[in-house]
């Protein structure tokens, strides 16, 4: 007999009414198994309708009501229970937890258990009845009815964008936002005061949003402390987080660095080794310049990869090693310097690799670090490239794929505009910009690369400094830390979750 993988449990309730002035129910409980390949709904049953909800954790419960009267009737699902535990009916359940059954209806209501609480729990549930038109559900004591919603399974945009409810308005540049403080949301009006101030990217800002989300992975193994900053346990799960919805899509960044490496390095001959600062191949014909190091560290495609060292020596390097969790040769350094890297841990698994989009990455850039969030979202998307490149590179100005990293507007529109009115470049230099960072949830104590050049230069890339400001370095070569960053496709599926680092988004 073949295994079944997937079940759903089933309380089902026969209900039955004499018309005596009175309700009386005649209550027969059944147990049964449905094969199912989508949902899997299992817990241990203690009685009849008493489900055991383990601490920290959550069941879900496909409950049946039944009317075997020769009258139409009002039915609601009720629960009891001697301990904290918030019961839930799902938004997309079969049936309502409450509503009007016909002579021989049946209906099916799906119904989340969870107790946040450090012990188990028990929760029974039960059908409550009424006349149709009788006046209201008689509840006996100590009774609850279920009527809260469960908003999940949604797609992870819609919902998102259905969070959105903006409070008040925050000023930066002379551009008036919408800001909604309970979800930390904001519209971004496409980085200009001409465009409607409801319009926009949908966008994550302060210190901490709820904007976490997993996969239902865990780490193998304890980070290292340069990729993690703290070493997490092992079997910690790993998260991403939200930056926010673009063209109804949502736009992910790791939550842990995945080390340090260069954007990109180069041979001695070729820029003096710093590297070439243009990410994506280059339409020359004939330059052999494939794109940026990190763009195949983090890519398909480039399984294969071979390149020069500095002694002219062929070398298998950054072959995209991050996208299939694998480990090899990456570069670090100048002058083509390598380490050995691992992304057994760190790395995109396949159902993760199988939800990431292909998309178009702006690569404008600019040399002016004293400029605010709309003016870098405009730079970004303008045609602003290295021109007449002496290391004979052409850039471009878009580049189609699946993992790049943030922009400096990611990061500059990520901090909290009602306490920060500086400049990016100024994020850290006196008390305001202080308050920019420490309220921007994309700071990172240790650094980190944007995906933007530094046009004036043939080999300087912009990031995001330790100390807050937005600025360029000494070169590509650079090994600064690495947070990859990818949109998923547009109709991915929140099951569960806040938002929360504890209660992540769990997206499947």
């Amino acid at each position: 007999m073949m295994r079944l993988r997937k079940k759903i449990v089933f309380i089902s309730l026969l209900a039955a009414v004499t018309i005596l002035c009175s309700i009386k129910l005649y209550d027969t409980y059944a147990i049964g198994e449905l094969e199912n390949g989508n949902e899997s709904f299992t817990f241990t049953l203690t009685g009849d309708t008493t489900v055991i909800v383990p601490a920290l954790s959550s069941k879900t419960v496909l409950y049946q009501v039944k009317n075997t009267t020769d009258g139409i009737i009002k039915y609601g699902v009720g629960y009891n229970t001697d301990t904290s535990l918030d019961v839930l009916v799902y938004k997309n359940s079969p049936d309502s937890a409450e509503g009007i059954l016909a002579i021989g209806d049946n209906k099916f209501v799906k119904i989340r258990l969870e107790n946040n609480t450090n012990s188990p729990t028990n929760v029974t549930l039960s059908t409550i009845l009424g006349y149709e038109n009788g006046g209201d559900l008689i509840i006996s004591s100590g009774t609850s009815l279920v009527t809260r919603i469960y908003p999940f399974p949604e797609v992870a945009s819609v919902y998102i964008l259905s969070l959105f409810d903006s409070d008040t308005t925050a000023t930066n540049n002379s551009i008036q936002y919408k800001y909604d403080t309970n979800h930390n949301l904001m519209k971004d009006r496409f980085g200009s005061n001409t465009n409607d101030i409801d319009t926009g990217n949908i966008r994550y800002w302060g210190e901490n949003p709820n904007n976490y989300v997993w996969f239902g992975e865990t780490y193998k193994t304890a980070c290292a402390e340069e990729v993690c900053g703290t070493a997490r346990a092992a079997g910690d799960k790993k998260l991403y987080r939200i930056i926010g919805v673009f063209d109804n899509k949502l736009k992910l960044i790791q939550n842990d660095s995945i080390g340090t490496y260069s954007w990109d390095t180069s041979a001695t001959a070729v820029n003096s080794g710093r590297g070439i600062n243009q990410w994506g191949p280059s339409p020359q014909d004939g330059s052999g310049y494939k794109g940026a190091d990190l763009m195949k560290l983090l890519n398909p495609g480039y399984e294969d990869n071979e390149d020069l060292n500095n002694s002219g020596a062929t070398i298998t390097v950054n072959n995209s090693l991050y996208w299939n969790s694998g480990n090899g040769n990456c570069y670090k350094g100048a002058n083509n310097a390598t380490k050995a890297c691992d992304f057994s841990s760190t790395g995109l698994s396949s159902n993760v690799r199988n939800l990431i989009d292909e998309s178009t990455w702006y690569l404008g850039g600019g040399s002016n670090i004293s400029i605010f969030s709309n003016q870098a979202y405009i730079m970004e998307r303008d045609q602003n490239i290295v021109t007449n490149p002496t290391d004979g590179i052409d850039r471009t100005v878009t580049w189609s794929g699946k993992v790049g990293l943030m922009y400096p507007s990611d990061y500059g529109y990520a901090t909290d505009f009602r306490m920060c009115s500086s400049s990016l470049g100024a994020y850290s230099s006196a008390l305001n910009s202080y308050a920019c960072r420490v309220n921007d949830w994309l700071y990172n104590e240790k650094g980190q690369y944007v995906i933007t050049p530094y046009v004036t230069y043939n080999f300087i890339v912009w990031r995001v400094d330790p100390m807050g400001y937005l600025g360029g370095g000494n070169g590509a070569y650079d090994a600064v830390t690495v947070q990859p960053v990818f949109y998923l496709k547009s109709n991915v599926i929140f099951k569960s979750g806040s938002g929360t680092e504890t209660d992540p988004y769990l997206i499947q």
